[in-house]
């Protein structure tokens, strides 16, 4: 504002001059920003500097003065109270052969950005430490290098880390190429990036995806791309086998193993596998499985054969037992009837004959009786029922009342199990086990007899033969008669075979095969075991 005088020198006016300086005001402002932009940006820089860690220098290469920041020095082993003054004071702190490749490398032109890696010894402690270094030159006009500016970075972690993958690359490599399977490895999209020497030998075809198409039989084509589709989709390792042709065009069987390598976030990175030749475990399976096919049709013969002469048997058995027992009761008939009528008209020795012949006929019909019923015991209705042993046993003794009376038998026998048994059979077995204990009793020691059972798991039960989590009943039969010899306990069980005279102890040698065949109708065992004068025992195990 300027004032307007009159002649009196008296203000009579203003003058008053507006100039729009808004782009000036808008420019100041626009600096004023830019500036406090470029003060946010230096310090997120230097803080990103000290957190990350990286090394900053400055080199005046006419006046050969270095500037480092702290991170620099730190990376170098240089305490950071230290002055760094001249490059000589870090370069001999790098190896001399990357030194020598890094000097030759910046002699050799005028480039303007570089970037090295290579290794120092720190000063503090020797330790190798490999850096990464990018550095910018400043010329001046006349193209004279007059500065050097540049980050260092410590990249010795992931150095290291890379060597150990490159190692363990080349470790699996190295297996991969001495296995005598077929290995490759496979991206995650399921193309082929590697195959061992073993394929490309076996195909003869330098590339892996083009090898696998070319390689698969044409009736696995279909059935394996379905199967690979879904497992390439659960991302889960997978088994299987396929035909693969060879070079010379001949297909061999392969057992093909599959399992996927998962990234950080869970998902297939990649698949590796391996091949194995199966081809002649393939070929004996098919022989095997002929042979198997061409017994199993000999044997379906072979049983019918043996059912058809099973029952022709049981046939005669029959038959030849009632045509057997008619003649030997006329026998016996006729033989009590001499000898009650005619006995004063025969000789003392006639009469001696006679009784021979009676107690032969009486031996004969014991044993037809004896054969019946061990072909009985096979022959018949296997009806299994839950019985109670003490109650059967009770049904036994009856049959043996007044033996039991005339030798002064003792039975204990009390709390027996129930039992899985066939009822008209098991009644069989305990009787024959029982005459057993009466006929080899010792003539001036009463006979005294003990029953026992109870039911428990196989494993916890005196027979190795036994499934050990499966439950049986265990019945013992021991007495204390005349034993036997402990070389003879599978014998005894045998048809026929008798380990005294006849003349010692009556007897057809079935009874104990028939107790056997009965056990073995239950699908149990029973064994024996005794020594001579001290009495045996027969331990029965059946399923329960």
């Amino acid at each position: 504002y300027q004032p307007i005088f009159d002649y009196n020198k008296n203000v009579s006016g203003v003058i008053n001059v507006a100039i729009d300086i808004t782009d000036k005001v808008l420019a100041r402002k626009k600096i004023e920003e830019s500036e406090h932009e470029i003060r946010e940006i230096k310090e997120q820089l230097e803080l990103s500097i000290k957190t990350g860690k990286i090394g900053v220098w400055f080199w005046d290469v006419k006046k050969d003065v270095l500037t480092w920041n702290d991170e620099q020095k730190e990376i170098y082993g240089f305490s950071t109270s230290e002055v760094i003054t001249s490059a000589t004071q870090f370069n001999t702190l790098i190896v001399p052969e990357d030194l020598k490749r890094i000097q030759e490398d910046q002699s050799a032109g005028t480039k303007i950005e570089h970037e090295y890696d290579f290794r120092i010894r720190r000063k503090n402690d020797g330790e190798l430490r490999w850096i990464k270094s990018r550095a910018r030159n400043t010329l001046d006009q006349q193209g004279t290098l007059q500065y050097i500016s540049g980050v260092n970075i410590d990249v010795t972690d992931q150095v290291i880390a890379l060597h150990k993958i490159q190692e363990s690359e080349e470790r699996f490599r190295n297996l991969a190429e001495t296995l005598p399977q077929m290995v490759w490895v496979m991206n995650g999209d399921g193309r082929m990036e590697y195959g061992s020497k073993n394929w490309k030998e076996y195909s003869g075809v330098d590339d892996v995806a083009e090898a696998w198409n070319y390689m698969m039989h044409p009736d696995d084509k279909e059935r394996l791309t379905a199967y690979w589709n879904q497992v390439f989709a659960q991302g889960k390792g997978y088994q299987h086998e396929v035909r693969l042709k060879n070079k010379e065009g001949i297909y061999r069987w392969f057992y093909s193993v599959g399992e996927p390598v998962l990234d950080t976030d869970e998902k297939v990175s990649k698949w590796v596998g391996s091949l194995t030749d199966i081809h002649e475990q393939k070929e004996l399976e098919a022989v095997l499985e002929n042979a198997v096919k061409s017994r199993t049709k000999e044997l379906e013969t072979m049983n019918k054969e043996l059912e058809n002469a099973n029952k022709d048997l049981t046939s005669f058995t029959y038959v030849s037992s009632h045509d057997l027992q008619e003649p030997l009761r006329k026998i016996q008939s006729f033989g009590s009837f001499i000898l009650r009528e005619e006995e004063k008209n025969l000789s003392e020795k006639g009469k001696v004959y006679f009784e021979r012949m009676m107690h032969t006929a009486q031996r004969m019909q014991e044993l037809i009786e004896d054969l019946l019923t061990y072909a009985r015991v096979k022959s018949g209705d296997r009806i299994i029922e839950n019985v109670d042993l003490n109650l059967l046993l009770k049904e036994v003794i009856v049959n043996f009342e007044e033996v039991f009376v005339e030798k002064n038998v003792t039975i204990e026998a009390e709390n027996l199990c129930d039992a899985k048994v066939i009822p008209f059979q098991f009644r069989q077995l305990i009787h024959n086990l029982i005459s057993n204990s009466l006929k080899f009793s010792k003539q001036e020691i009463p006979p005294h007899i003990i029953i026992q059972s109870k039911i428990d798991f196989g494993e916890k039960l005196p027979n190795n033969k036994l499934l050990p989590t499966t439950k049986y009943c265990h019945i013992t039969f021991s007495d204390n008669g005349i034993g036997f010899d402990p070389q003879y306990k599978d014998r005894i069980f045998e048809v026929f075979q008798r380990l005294h005279n006849r003349n010692e102890y009556k007897g057809t040698g079935i009874g104990l095969a028939i107790c056997k065949r009965i056990v073995e109708n239950l699908n149990g065992t029973i064994t024996a075991t005794g020594k001579l004068n001290q009495g045996v025992q027969f331990d029965i195990f059946i399923p329960a």
